[in-house]
């Protein structure tokens, strides 16, 4: 992606993806994911318990810049992808204070893990003995107050505490925060953790499919930030761009007919018209949200003739809940810059040129949705 050659205010106020912290079951990083994209290479595992998408060998130590005694994996799935996303976009680990730095971070279940020691605790041994250093730990603030003390963000801090569309939130806070020039760098994106009591609370509220078939949906777990920057911040400082994101939008009430109003809101925030818009990334993979996400693409069809190409990347790595919409929104910039092309993402039709303007969905199941656009246009 090119910048202009008079890159003037209203330029600057461009918002551009600099870096991605990928991190999920099929990928650790924007390079693996890239691959996993182009190759189809899913991390779910199947068994005759159902079909999961965790993350193998993650380690914490490999990706903190200092000694944590204790870490929640919520908050060390955060730490590494933020690390991951600073260090893919060529930045310093550390910013000074007078950098105009900023942060968003979204979960849905947040410190779960933590929670559960805690009470643990406080019902095996009482209050009086449950470990205190356990419970500043648990709080959804937790990872981005790491996050903020790690690598010196001493700008706008938020935490979309909003379900399955915490880390799509995060982002809409990003393109606000840098489009109006409060911000010219900015973290965005969320994480989530899985396995044990999650999962079986989830299975038993119904959102995920029993048995092992390829077409039930996975609970997965995973972290995705990503570097929002000032177009005229990333030109002086020579930065590699993927994509700009253009547009947010955002609805609630029944699922499809949500997800339709909030991508119809995103391209509008964005100046694009739907049929302008080359590609769609899914939602969802399986169960009952894809069900409500197709019925609001054929709506769409219907009323605005578009027809997308659709890529469901959860198939590769799962359902990963406050993470979704980041890791999706960080596959939508891959394919914006051209890095990777349409039809090398699993169910995507073959395409002889890789698109230029993407949609992002997200959607919680209890109706409330979220579009994110993203092109490689800068005016």
């Amino acid at each position: 992606m090119n910048f202009p050659e008079n890159a003037n205010k209203t330029a600057c106020r461009a918002v551009l993806v600099t870096g991605l912290g990928p991190l999920c079951a099929a990928a650790t990083g924007a390079g693996a994911l890239l691959a996993a994209l182009e190759q189809g290479r899913s991390g779910i595992t199947t068994t005759p318990a159902g079909r999961t998408a965790l993350l193998s060998g993650f380690s914490a130590e490999q990706h903190t810049g200092s000694d944590k005694p204790y870490l929640d994996r919520c908050s060390a799935l955060a730490l590494a992808s933020a690390k991951l996303a600073l260090a893919d976009a060529g930045l310093a680990a550390k910013f000074p204070e007078s950098t105009r730095a900023g942060l968003a971070f979204g979960s849905a279940y947040g410190a779960w893990q933590t929670m559960e020691l805690f009470f643990r605790d406080v019902a095996q041994k009482g209050a009086n003995l449950a470990r205190p250093f356990l419970f500043p730990h648990a709080y959804l603030s937790a990872p981005a107050s790491l996050i903020a003390m790690e690598h010196g963000l001493h700008g706008y801090h938020g935490v979309p505490a909003s379900g399955w569309n915490a880390s799509a939130h995060a982002l809409a806070q990003g393109l606000d925060q840098v489009r109006s020039g409060r911000c010219e760098l900015f973290l965005a994106g969320g994480a989530d953790a899985g396995g044990g009591m999650l999962f079986e609370a989830l299975a038993a509220a119904g959102h995920f499919e029993a048995g092992s078939g390829e077409k039930s949906s996975a609970p997965g777990e995973g972290a995705g930030m990503l570097v929002l920057e000032e177009a005229g911040h990333a030109a002086q400082r020579g930065a590699r761009v993927y994509a700009r994101l253009a547009g947010a939008g955002f609805a609630s009430g029944e699922g499809s007919e949500a997800l339709r109003r909030a991508l119809e809101h995103a391209a509008a925030d964005a100046g694009i018209t739907l049929a302008a818009v080359d590609g769609y990334v899914a939602a969802s993979a399986g169960g009952g949200l894809e069900a409500q996400e197709n019925e609001a693409l054929a709506a769409l069809r219907q009323d605005a003739s578009w027809n997308p190409r659709i890529t469901r990347v959860k198939t590769l790595w799962g359902e990963t809940f406050g993470a979704g919409a980041a890791l999706a929104a960080s596959a939508a910039a891959l394919l914006v810059s051209g890095r990777l092309l349409a039809e090398s993402v699993t169910a995507v039709p073959a395409s002889s040129s890789p698109p230029r303007v993407w949609l992002v969905g997200s959607l919680d199941p209890g109706g409330a949705a979220v579009g994110l656009l993203f092109t490689n246009i800068i005016p």
